[in-house]
């Protein structure tokens, strides 16, 4: 007996607590997929998109998803690009960006994802919005199938450029790579930036470091050789050089860290500079996106390993100190902390003492 799995949506009113509308859809898998809310036909009220699969194809091993749009007022299905995508364990769950990238007053759908049929590839798609019509494509054939991680990076001129990941050989029995490839509105490749051997790219994400309204990308990589032992994460900055017929990508700053965990958490932007926020096991830190020097720290309450995956929130900035609220919640330690960060000098070392900057709710 197989076993079938049934997601619903439902539009609830906040005001009179009612149901709007509601959509039932068979996943055919237990795992649910993050939603977009964008307006997409233009009538003033947001509208839903999110990852579906569709029923099996019995002439091709492979399983297709498509991206529902679902109309906001209604509920009723208003379009549906068809891609062909991984299998289940290989399923996309970045959603695509809704943006006006080749500056033309219209907003398209950018979708990068991965697949395996026929050949293993990394395909990046424009689709016009309303029709959805194809307007660019990108692929490249690549030695692994795996999770798409990408970013818009935004440029001066109004034109907007897709990072996107794939792994592949340089050389021809060599071990492969990963590599972050630009590619312009017309799907046209720019540059692409290897990584560090035997690290892999997890997170690709555009800032302005300078306040000149360009964007610069940043990279965060991890290599982990055991599931017990910490793992070696890197985190490069990359300035782009637009210039036409000349684009290239020049390495800003690198630093490294071991760590079983670290994730970018947030990037802040105050029209002068931009800061990095990284969460490295239970710990908090800021970096300088122009120079990658370290700003702040913010240590979690874990003091054992097994207390160091700690979430964290970022809550406004306090008044006082300028510096971000951070909420602390510990696997071991049901009582959340909430705690300041505090500001560091050249060297690294803490520039006031750490215990006044601790509060617990």
């Amino acid at each position: 007996m197989s076993c079938c799995y049934f997601h619903v949506l439902l539009l609830l009113s906040l005001k009179t607590q009612n149901i709007n509308w509601m959509y039932k859809y068979n996943q055919s898998f237990g795992k649910s997929h993050p939603i977009l809310l964008e307006d997409i036909n233009d009538d003033g009220t947001n509208d839903v998109l999110f990852w579906k699969r569709m029923p099996q194809n019995s002439e091709r091993s492979n399983r297709t998803f498509t991206l529902q749009i679902l109309d906001g007022n209604t509920g009723q299905e208003i379009g549906a690009p068809t891609i062909d995508a991984p299998a289940a364990e290989s399923t996309p769950r970045q959603l695509p960006r809704y943006i006006d990238v080749d500056n033309d007053g219209d907003f398209e759908l950018v979708i990068s994802y991965s697949s395996t049929w026929p050949n293993r590839m990394r395909i990046a798609r424009i689709h016009d919005i309303p029709a959805l019509k194809l307007q660019a494509e990108w692929r490249m054939e690549t030695v692994s199938s795996f999770e798409s991680t990408f970013d818009i990076i935004r440029q001066q001129a109004g034109h907007h450029i897709l990072a996107t990941t794939a792994q592949f050989r340089v050389q021809r029995n060599k071990p492969s790579r990963d590599h972050v490839f630009l590619i312009d509105h017309m799907g046209t490749e720019l540059d692409r930036i290897q990584q560090s051997e035997g690290f892999v790219v997890n997170t690709v994400k555009s800032v302005d470091s300078n306040g000149d309204k360009s964007d610069e990308v940043i990279i965060l990589n991890k290599r982990s050789d055991s599931i017990e032992k910490p793992a070696q994460f890197e985190v490069r900055a990359y300035d782009l050089d637009t210039d036409p017929g000349d684009f290239k990508s020049t390495e800003m700053w690198s630093n490294s860290y071991t760590a079983f965990e670290c994730e970018i958490l947030d990037t802040e932007t105050d029209g002068h500079g931009a800061s990095i926020i990284l969460r490295v096991d239970g710990n908090m830190i800021s970096l300088d996106a122009k120079s990658g020097r370290l700003l702040w720290k913010c240590e979690g309450p874990g003091h054992l390993p097994s207390e160091s995956y700690t979430s964290a929130v970022l809550f406004n900035e306090d008044e006082k100190s300028n510096l971000p609220l951070i909420l602390f919640r510990n696997g071991n330690n049901k009582s959340p902390s909430c705690r300041l960060p505090v500001r560091v000098d050249k060297n690294g070392r803490y520039l006031q003492e750490r215990a006044s900057f601790i509060m617990r709710p």
